[in-house]
């Protein structure tokens, strides 16, 4: 059972990818953000120059 994918196939699961990962930076930030204001830093650079 082979599958042929061709180019539009292709492209599109590979867009989907692009998607997948920009959501994926974007729900890490978010949570960074989160994160960092719940430890009352009022930027998430704060937070990260206090654990340095």
């Amino acid at each position: 059972m082979g599958v042929k994918m061709t180019m539009t196939t292709r492209c599109s699961v590979s867009l989907r990818q692009e998607q997948l990962r920009m959501v994926i930076i974007v729900v890490v930030l978010v949570l960074w953000v989160v994160l960092a204001q719940a430890h009352g830093t009022t930027t998430p650079v704060d937070a990260l120059l206090k654990r340095v």
